[in-house]
């Protein structure tokens, strides 16, 4: 039953921090504000943990702390993933519009997206080809390297962001640094919610 209830306090946690990175994700694309995002993440997981065991049962205990976790895990796991995707369409934006140029078609301000997708043909496979070359290592991890080399992002939005060239290893320590403040919001929202269960309750007054 334990097994049972705490698959479903991950479940509900997961959901909701992946939900959440999913719409933090897609706003990068316009702004971004260093810190935040994992914060917002980690009160997301948090609050699903702990709303799944008010409702299915288990606070306080073990089973909404590793719930919080995961799912803090997880959303910013998704958070990368989005990150990802829109460094692959702007690596497929940059292609096209040089390839459109150098054709000498017109000008370069407003490609449509079918425009880009017919200038911007076998993108990914050229910028796994980059990474490769200047990583040695190609997919999701590669491009990874290939973004933590440039720096990392601080403020703005992803065409013009403000960035801190830290390298890489200073990249992959600031990814451990966001996905701690993460779980620690989320334990810390955890343990909220225990302290206000488990505070005295004030005697009933007598007339």
């Amino acid at each position: 039953m334990s097994l049972i209830r705490g698959t479903g306090q991950a479940v509900v946690a997961a959901t909701l921090a992946v939900g959440v990175a999913c719409g933090l994700g897609w706003a990068s694309r316009l702004v971004y504000i260093a810190g935040l995002w994992p914060l917002t993440i980690g009160l997301a997981a948090g609050a699903g943990a702990a709303f799944a065991a008010l409702v299915l049962g288990g606070l306080p205990g073990r089973g909404p702390r590793v719930a919080a976790v995961v799912a803090s895990v997880l959303g910013l796991g998704t958070l990368a993933a989005m990150d990802d995707l829109h460094f692959r369409a702007a690596w497929r934006a940059d292609l096209a519009a040089a390839r459109f140029a150098d054709s000498g078609a017109g000008p370069t301000e407003a490609l449509e997206a079918d425009e880009v997708a017919f200038w911007g043909d076998n993108a990914d496979v050229l910028l796994d080809a980059q990474a490769m070359a200047d990583t040695g290592a190609q997919g999701f991890a590669g491009r990874w390297l290939l973004r933590a080399d440039a720096g990392v992002r601080l403020f703005g939005g992803w065409q013009a962001s403000r960035g801190l060239p830290v390298g890489v290893w200073g990249a992959a320590i600031w990814s451990l640094l966001e996905l701690a403040l993460a779980i620690a919001v989320a334990l810390g929202v955890i343990r909220r919610v225990e302290r206000r269960l488990l505070a005295p309750q004030p005697a009933p007054t007598t007339a």
